[in-house]
C-alpha cells in the first residue's frame, strides 16, 4: 500500500461520498483518537488474537484482563489509559465466537484484519476489514463496532469492503451477506444483525454511485458540502464552509 492510510478509506466513506473536499483537504491534519476508539482498538486486538491463534495455551482473560494499555498522543503529549474490563473481555469473545459459528457452517476461507483495495473504482480506495469469510456459494463480511449507537449492516464501509473480497474471488453467484457484531448496542433486534444483497447489484453500486463519488474527490477544486458527516471531519476547524454555516446549525 501506498501509505499507511488510505486517501479515501471506507470507514470514512460516508463522510467523503457527501463532502468530496474532505480527504485531500484532511491530508496533514493532526491524527484524532479518543478514549471510545482505543478501546474500540484494544478490543479488535483481543479478538484477532484469539481467531488468529495467538494466545496459544493462555485464555484472553490470562492475556488482558485488568491489564493497562496506554497511548501516547504526539501532538499534545496527552496519554489515554485503557485498563481491560470485564466487558471489554465479552465483547471479544462474543465477536469472536460468532466468526468461529459462521466459519464453521460455511466452510471456505476465512480472512481476519484484511486489507483490500478497489484500484478498478480508485487507486486511492483501499482499508483493512475486520473479517471475510468466503465459498463460493455464499460471501459473509463481518464487522465488530463497539459503541452503544446502533449500526445498520447496509452500509457504505462494508459494501466497499465486499466488493474488495469480490475483486479478489470473483464469485459471480455468491450471495453477499454484510453483517455487524455490536454487543452492546442499543438497537432492540439484538447485538447482530445481517443485510443480504447480489454480487450484481453490489457492481452496479459501485459504477453508478461509489465511482463517480470517489473521482469528485480527485478533481483539481472538490467541492465542500455542509452536513452531518463533518463530525468527525480532521478539516472541521479549518473548513470555511463548516465556519460559515456551524453558526446556523450545530454538528460539532
Amino acid at each position: 500500500m501506498p501509505s499507511k492510510h488510505a486517501l479515501l478509506s471506507p470507514s470514512a466513506a460516508e463522510r467523503w461520498t457527501k463532502c468530496p473536499a474532505s480527504p485531500v483537504m484532511s491530508q496533514g491534519s493532526p491524527y484524532r483518537t479518543s478514549y471510545p476508539a482505543e478501546r474500540g482498538t484494544l478490543i479488535h486486538e483481543m479478538a484477532e488474537k484469539v481467531l488468529k491463534d495467538q494466545l496459544k495455551d493462555s485464555s484472553i482473560e490470562d492475556h488482558y484482563a485488568g491489564k493497562t494499555f496506554t497511548t501516547v498522543i504526539k501532538e499534545d503529549d496527552e496519554k489515554i489509559e485503557v485498563i481491560v474490563d470485564d466487558e471489554m473481555l465479552g465483547m471479544a469473545k462474543q465477536y469472536a465466537d460468532y466468526i468461529l459459528q459462521r466459519h464453521e457452517e460455511l466452510g471456505g476461507k476465512r480472512l481476519i484484519e484484511e486489507q483490500v483495495t478497489l484500484e478498478e473504482i480508485n487507486p486511492h480506495l483501499w482499508g483493512t476489514l475486520d473479517c471475510a469469510i468466503i465459498t463460493e456459494k455464499e460471501i459473509e463480511i463481518i464487522d465488530l463496532k463497539t459503541g452503544a449507537w446502533p449500526v445498520n449492516p447496509n452500509n457504505l464501509q462494508l459494501k466497499i469492503y465486499a466488493l474488495g473480497i469480490l475483486d479478489r474471488y470473483p464469485y459471480e453467484n455468491a450471495k453477499v451477506k454484510l453483517t455487524i457484531v455490536q454487543p452492546v448496542s442499543r438497537d432492540k433486534k439484538g447485538p447482530i444483525k445481517t443485510y443480504e444483497t447480489t454480487v450484481e447489484d453490489l457492481v452496479n453500486w459501485a459504477y453508478d454511485f461509489l465511482k463517480p463519488a470517489a473521482d469528485a474527490c480527485l478533481e483539481p477544486e472538490p467541492k465542500f458540502n455542509f452536513g452531518e458527516h463533518c463530525r468527525f471531519c480532521l478539516y472541521q476547524q479549518q473548513c470555511p464552509t463548516y465556519n460559515t454555516y456551524q453558526g446556523g446549525k450545530n454538528v460539532g
